[in-house]
């Protein structure tokens, strides 16, 4: 599981100065390979927070082009692979796979000749939608308004 950094931000990513580090010539007791461990006693990893769980999730490739494509209802697995366009079959069955096991998209074998399979997202994925369109709005607005608008002050009360 991939950690993440907390609230406390260094001027410098920590891994990079630790990949820095490892890969000097400078003796291992120098070095520093305990800046490993200093590392993760300042993250919080995605088990600690579920935003960041859910945060893992989305940002992993195609994941959100998938969800995308299930949002209009039901699909075929051919049809979410030509709707999706230059994903492999072998990835879109994996991250189904998880979209499965995390109970945002469902599976159903139709047993009929030829068989097929269906995706249709759950209740948690029609809500997760939801927070995707939010998380758009929210883009559409920043992004119109320029840096000026979103570099000035504004009190929080």
């Amino acid at each position: 599981m991939r950690a993440v950094k907390s609230k406390w931000r260094p001027k410098t990513d920590l891994r990079d100065v630790t990949q820095l580090f490892m890969k000097s010539s400078l003796p291992s007791w120098w070095r520093g390979d305990n800046l490993i461990g200093m590392i993760h006693e300042t993250t919080v990893t995605a088990s600690d927070c579920p935003a960041l769980k859910g945060m893992e999730l989305l940002e992993r490739k195609w994941i959100l082009q998938i969800l995308h494509a299930l949002a209009g209802g039901r699909a075929r697995f051919c049809a979410l692979q030509d709707s999706i366009g230059e994903l492999n079959s072998v990835t879109l069955s994996r991250r189904l796979k998880l979209l499965e096991d995390q109970k945002i998209v469902t599976r159903e074998v139709i047993h009929e000749l030829p068989p097929w399979v269906e995706y249709e997202l759950t209740e948690m994925g029609v809500d997760l939608i939801k927070v995707i369109d939010a998380i758009e709005v929210w883009c559409d607005k920043w992004e119109m308004a320029g840096a000026e608008a979103a570099a000035s002050p504004v009190s929080v009360n």
